[in-house]
């Protein structure tokens, strides 16, 4: 059996061979909160006894006892939790191991696994001891970008250029990708979260209301736009939260012009990342992306009006991909589905 991996800072999704994406959860789990403390009468190391995984630990933040804790084990893309992350990838996999396959079923697969291009090699490592410690037999770690590419159909073995931005949970990166490698890659611990921090705080600091981190989510879907359409007729939604000045529930109607203020702050962010990337790239890669264009995936992509804005900052086409929170997953799966393409992939990158 091999699995390929997309491990995210919102969501991780399991690519099993021949089967297809058969999980896709938030990167999330609640478990109870243990008491830890160092020195001689400390106890032994007791693992904290998991509550629940995936959307239903989602469901459960900002409205966890006292005794239960909701637990990221990724931040921006890097290993915060270990122990979290190896409960989280141990309960997923052994749901893959119940997915029926024709003939004799290996319980010691191969995993390919998608990690940032700004990753570190002691971060590299986390991510390969948490696996292995799993009985993973053989272990593949390839750049995201380079996944993405193979998976909107770049060809390893064209010497043309993609650029590609990659908008994530908890990070963005912005790469030019040729011959099933990164020309220039550059990364910033900017994504789809904080987004709805930047509404947490605008209606604080503006109207004096305090909202969770699930409705201001559900107002960036709703209501959120980086670029003003004159066509459409300004959204508005109600919201409730907590009034800071009373302590007492208060609801407050907002619109959509208001909600793009403190989107465009992140948003700039991302397109002076773009900029830098492209005033790095190698002049005889400048016509494949005036051509091409720049694809846009994510789930932070699609955010309405993202493709837009960075059209306007850089004056060259944007194309959002379709499903683009799939496309490092669907590139998991053609190196899985071709040994061929795996092994040159390998050996550009470096990576393994």
């Amino acid at each position: 059996m091999d699995i390929g991996v997309d491990l995210g800072t919102s969501n991780t999704l399991f690519y099993v061979k021949e089967k297809g994406v058969v999980i896709e959860e938030s990167t999330l789990l609640a478990r109870q909160k243990v008491k830890r403390w160092t020195g001689l009468s400390a106890p032994k190391n007791k693992k904290a006894k998991i509550i629940a995984y995936g959307s239903k630990a989602k469901e459960m933040i900002d409205r966890e006892p006292r005794q239960i804790e909701v637990v990221r084990p990724l931040k921006r893309g890097i290993v915060s939790d270990l122990e979290a992350l190896e409960s989280f990838l141990d309960y997923y996999l052994k749901l893959i191991y119940e997915v029926p396959t024709k003939g004799f079923k290996i319980f010691k697969p191969r995993v390919i696994i998608g990690v940032p291009g700004s990753v570190t090699d002691v971060e590299r490592r986390a991510v390969k001891s948490v696996f292995l410690s799993l009985g993973i037999r053989k272990i593949f770690l390839v750049e995201q970008s380079i996944l993405a590419g193979i998976g909107i159909g770049l060809s390893v073995e064209s010497s043309s250029g993609l650029m590609i931005v990659d908008v994530g949970g908890g990070k963005s990166e912005v790469s030019v990708v040729s011959l099933g490698g990164v020309v220039v890659g550059k990364g910033i611990k900017v994504g789809g979260e904080d987004w709805d921090k930047a509404i947490v705080n605008f209606l604080k600091m503006k109207y004096g209301i305090l909202i969770g981190e699930k409705t201001a989510e559900n107002v960036k879907i709703e209501l959120g736009c980086l670029v003003p359409d004159k066509s459409k007729k300004t959204r508005v939604m109600v919201i409730r939260g907590r009034d800071l000045a009373s302590g007492l529930p208060r609801s407050l109607k907002i619109n959509s012009e208001e909600i793009m203020e403190p989107l465009l702050m992140v948003g700039k962010e991302i397109t002076g990342l773009v900029s830098a990337v492209l005033d790095e790239m190698p002049p005889e890669i400048t016509d494949d992306v005036l051509n091409k264009g720049i694809w846009l995936l994510g789930g932070g992509g699609r955010l309405k009006g993202l493709d837009r804005l960075i059209e306007r900052e850089t004056k060259i086409s944007v194309r959002l991909v379709e499903e683009a929170e799939l496309a490092v997953i669907k590139g998991c799966g053609e190196l899985m589905e071709n040994k061929e393409l795996l092994n040159k992939v390998r050996l550009i990158s470096g990576l393994g």
